[in-house]
């Protein structure tokens, strides 16, 4: 679990606590502010119910590797977690007076031996909106390239499932991906989003986490690689652990 931060300026491994205090009262030179630190800490250590739809669209190793270790982030890495959390608080105060809508709306989405948690962004009248914070947005020939991601089409696709279980009919889903300069709607084919292979292949995905959780066995390395390389860099919380596995023998 993440169990705090590690000083960008030290290099010790912190409380939450203790580095919000020290931001604070002024103790080290460090430029991060203490709102910045204060709604990291409040991000990170939410609790998330186990299994959600969010740990199918994520890199398993992580999963594992967080779950098994006592994890410690450099905030200073975290900024795309302060934009996406920033985002998702504009875009819903957007929407929150509208009594249709509904906003960061918790849902279960049933598969044939599991539930499903999750939350959508906004929802309205068969309208599904997901919200994504990116680095950055290519284009080629006028299109956005890499976009929308499989996992989060996956994800959208798991959304739409959920509300078509409780009685919704779903008439149009996009993912709307925002960078710091940049913004791209992906409209999703409505035959891709109800699609019943994402309900089977969330099945095989939680079987296989269920697995390597219980048999403390790290999901392999290159069947992770495969889809989730373009977490690696930038958005990965454990990489170093996951990297001192690989230099060990481990797959």
């Amino acid at each position: 679990m993440v169990k705090g931060f590690r000083c960008s300026l030290t290099d010790e491994n912190v409380s939450f606590d203790e580095c919000v205090k020290c931001s604070e009262a002024g103790v080290l030179p460090c430029k991060l502010t203490t709102t910045y630190l204060q709604l990291l800490s409040s991000n990170l250590t939410e609790e998330h119910s186990f299994p959600s739809v969010s740990v199918l669209t994520n890199c398993p190793r992580q999963l594992f590797f967080t779950r098994k270790n006592d994890v410690f982030v450099k905030p200073s890495d975290m900024y795309y977690m302060f934009r996406g959390t920033m985002i998702h608080g504009i875009l819903s105060k957007l929407k929150e007076d509208d009594p249709e809508a509904m906003v960061e709306q918790p849902i279960t989405v049933k598969l044939s031996n599991y539930s499903l948690s999750g939350r959508i962004d906004y929802y309205k009248k068969g309208r599904l909106v997901d919200y994504k914070n990116i680095s950055e947005i290519y284009y080629k020939g006028g299109k956005a390239m890499y976009l929308p991601k499989p996992a989060h089409i996956q994800q959208v696709s798991l959304y739409a499932w959920g509300l078509t279980q409780a009685g919704e009919k779903i008439e149009k889903v996009s993912i709307e991906y925002y960078s710091p300069s940049d913004m791209v709607q992906c409209d999703i084919p409505l035959k891709d989003v109800l699609s019943e292979k994402y309900l089977k292949l969330a099945e095989l995905q939680l079987n296989k986490i269920l697995t390597a959780i219980n048999t403390d066995t790290a999901p392999k390395y290159q069947n992770c690689i495969s889809e989730f390389e373009w977490m690696c860099d930038k958005y990965c919380v454990v990489k170093d652990i996951c990297m001192k596995h690989l230099k060990k023998g481990g797959e």
